[in-house]
């Protein structure tokens, strides 16, 4: 009866109003709390949802929740399950008041709950918590009582700092660990003290955790502007760290409190001959306020490669334009992996007066220094830098002309539209091909009309074959899809070159514009070339609509060419038609498929189609001396699909499958399916 009262009533505290919920009975509270305490592990978690709902109702009263809070309170040390314990202990964590500080006390003195009862004393605000805390320290022991210095570190109680303090140089290690912790984390400056003379008088090497505690007091003292006594537990630390990690932390903080943020620490150590903080040195770059680093810049050929590469690193996080000369020399260095350091770097810092050595690294530097001069090239931000790049090509020879139209593409520099058509025309094939690449990037789409002008004038094919992809990209760019193909429609009866003629066809086929399927169904009754150009243009249509005139070719084409190009085509286009239609379709294909790789395109695609008349015909040829391996592939692929509906017809195929297939993964395919289902 309670559970079912629970269920509703835990439904209504959701649904109703805050100032509702804020209104339930002292009673239906009770029985909310009773039920929760007696919560065992694997039980109907109901009850607990109905308590947790009731604390985090919106709105909710701060009478009702003290009510709660009495009602946890009462069944705590009385008939609470452990779990239920546990789970009351986690909700009183959330809104508990110093009214709960005597019960949960009681409780840590017992081990079984002294876990979870001091996480929820530990989150109570207020001085009784912190004194019940100080007072646990003496009768509680063991792991109890490190929790207990826990939780004072956690709450950073200076009130603690006498009682921890006595437990430095306990017997139990644990327990001595802990006190110092504790300190680190109340970061007073008598903390400080504290944990100074306890690192001096440590026997050798025992040290290591009361270091890691000055660090971590050290930042909270500095994080409350304590500056003086944190830099003094950094600076003694920066000197006696017993480990890397603690001086590389204390370097970072002694930067952090030095009038000039550390400019004149850090180019202290890195004019070091032998030092294993010059990583660190380098990193802390990146954390200080900007100022004047030339100084510590120019120290940068003095360093070994992997300090250069990392200061160089560090230069382009903090975007550093001041170091742009050092960077530049850098570019030359002898050692290639600085070299390309640098050009990282000038890609973040880098200006228009960079571009000339750019193009030089990008046209004679190695594989990966060209790589990165032209991602330099490509990426490079500030003023001026576009027109920078279009000025440099009036002057730029062969090689460095060809960087230089790449990068207009790569940076869509609209401005180079010109330059780019005027490559085109360029007696070096290399810029003419590069030139119509680029313009696939960098041309606008009201351009597109002069593309297909200038296509006409092309005569090799390659060329051809490129500037069709660049006009479908550049006709793509129109947002307006019934205007894409109206450049190359208005021009297409003018075009002499029945090559270039076919690649415009094949164009209008991938740009997305309905107005060109009248077009392409015409040229089916054009001459061989023509017709193979649109039967491929109609096949990369993006819907649906030229399903019939590819079947009606492949059906009545009397050239044995043309017709398996329309068959493909058609194939191919049932993939883009409803599942409902698929399987005859695909059937209709198998009849008119004379050659096994056309068979295969079609349980490649049936393979995609998850419906039992499908798995059907793919059972249908798993004994097809040519076919049996594809077949079979489909049907598992789609068995997997409707296998759980269908699991006696997938089992008994799968069962075929595996005594008849030659392919051991099709067997192995086949196997994995057929035990999935004998588990369902």
């Amino acid at each position: 009866m309670i559970k079912a009262f629970l269920i509703y009533l835990f439904l209504f505290c959701v649904l109703i109003t805050a100032a509702v919920a804020s209104q339930v009975p002292a009673d239906s509270i009770r029985d909310i709390v009773a039920a929760a305490a007696e919560y065992q592990y694997g039980d109907d978690p109901k009850p607990l949802l109905a308590l947790s709902g009731l604390i985090t109702a919106p709105d909710n009263s701060p009478q009702t929740l003290l009510q709660i809070e009495k009602a946890i309170s009462r069944v705590l040390l009385a008939k609470a399950t452990g779990a239920g314990r546990q789970f009351l202990c986690k909700q009183l964590s959330l809104f508990a008041t110093e009214k709960s500080v005597p019960v949960l006390s009681k409780m840590i003195l017992k081990p079984q709950s002294a876990e979870y009862a001091r996480y929820a004393l530990e989150r109570i605000t207020g001085s009784k918590a912190d004194k019940a805390l100080i007072g646990l320290v003496k009768k509680t022991g063991g792991d109890t009582r490190i929790g207990v210095f826990n939780s004072l570190g956690q709450r950073r109680q200076t009130g603690a700092v006498n009682v921890l303090k006595k437990y430095l140089d306990h017997d139990d290690a644990g327990t001595a660990q802990a006190a110092v912790a504790a300190l680190g984390e109340i970061a007073s400056p008598v903390c400080a003290e504290l944990l100074i003379t306890a690192s001096k008088t440590a026997k050798s090497g025992k040290s290591g955790h009361i270091q890691y505690a000055m660090i971590k007091c050290a930042d909270h003292l500095l994080a409350q502007d304590e500056k003086p006594i944190a830099e003094k537990l950094y600076k003694y630390l920066l000197i006696s760290g017993i480990s890397q990690t603690v001086r590389a932390a204390a370097f970072r903080g002694t930067a952090k409190c030095a009038a000039d943020n550390g400019v004149m620490l850090i180019k202290m150590e890195l004019q070091k001959k032998e030092s294993d903080l010059k990583q660190t040195a380098i990193s802390v770059m990146r954390e200080i306020p900007p100022s004047d680093l030339n100084g510590i810049y120019a120290d940068l050929p003095l360093l070994n490669n992997n300090e250069q590469i990392q200061m160089l690193t560090a230069i382009a996080d903090r975007k550093d334009k001041n170091a742009i000369q050092i960077v530049r020399k850098a570019v030359e260095n002898k050692d290639e992996t600085v070299r390309i350091a640098a050009l990282n770097t000038l890609k973040v810092i880098g200006e228009k007066s960079d571009i000339g050595l750019l193009v030089s690294v990008a046209v004679s530097g190695t594989e990966d220094e060209k790589r990165a001069a032209r991602n330099c090239l490509y990426l490079l931000k500030g003023e001026g830098v576009d027109a920078k790049i279009l000025k440099e090509t009036d002057i730029a020879g062969p090689d460095g002309l060809v960087e230089l139209l790449k990068s207009i593409g790569e940076r869509h520099i609209h401005d180079g539209f010109d330059i780019l058509v005027n490559g085109t025309q360029n007696p070096d094939p290399k810029v003419r091909s590069i030139s119509i690449k680029a313009l696939e990037q960098a041309a606008p789409h009201e351009k597109l009309g002069q593309l297909v002008d200038i296509m006409a004038g092309l005569e090799k094919s390659s060329e051809q074959t490129a500037m069709g992809k660049t006009i479908v990209a550049v006709a793509r760019k129109n947002s307006n899809t019934n205007r894409r193909a109206a450049a190359i429609l208005e021009r297409l009866d003018s075009i002499e070159n029945r090559d270039i003629f076919a690649e415009l066809l094949e164009a209008l086929g991938r740009i997305e514009d309905e107005s060109a399927l009248p077009v392409l169904r015409a040229a089916l009754q054009k001459e061989n070339n023509i017709k193979s150009a649109a039967i491929r243009a109609l096949s990369n249509w993006h819907t649906d609509a030229p399903l019939d005139d590819l079947l009606t070719r492949a059906e009545n084409e009397q050239d044995e060419k043309q017709q398996i190009l329309a068959l493909r085509g058609f194939i191919g286009m049932i993939e883009k038609t409803k599942d409902d239609k698929k399987v005859e379709l695909y059937k209709k294909a198998m009849q008119l498929a004379t050659q096994t790789n056309e068979k295969r395109q079609i349980f490649a695609g049936l393979a995609d189609v998850p419906t039992p008349d499908a798995f059907q015909m793919a059972a249908q040829y798993i004994k097809s001396d040519d076919l049996s391996q594809e077949a079979s592939m489909a049907a598992i692929s789609i068995g997997r699909r409707i296998g759980t509906d269908n699991m006696e017809q997938v089992g008994r195929v799968m069962q075929e499958i595996i005594k008849e297939s030659l392919n051991e993964r099709v067997r192995n395919g086949a196997q994995r399916l057929l035990d999935s289902l004998n588990r369902e």
